[in-house]
């Protein structure tokens, strides 16, 4: 599971590599926030981005997820 090594979440992250396209309305990190359980991606928040990405996402998080969803931060580890 990743943790942000600034706030210490373990459970919220967002993709830096997917911008939202639409910041105006749904804030400013990603249009992609997991929300981990353990090792596993539980839960992903898709704000406009097609289903192939969606499920690139889910097959391979560590790829995508990079950034805390709680402070913003990129210090994020992966075991």
């Amino acid at each position: 599971m990743p943790k942000c090594q600034r706030c210490g979440n373990e459970i919220s992250f967002a993709s830096s590599r997917v911008p939202n396209i639409t910041p105006w309305a749904n804030g400013v990190l990603s249009a992609l926030t997991g929300q981990f359980e353990g090792e596993e991606l539980s839960y992903l928040e898709n704000l406009g981005v097609h289903n192939q990405l969606s499920q690139r996402v889910f097959e391979n998080p560590r790829q995508y997820f990079d950034t805390c969803a709680i402070c913003g931060s990129t210090k994020v580890i992966w075991p």
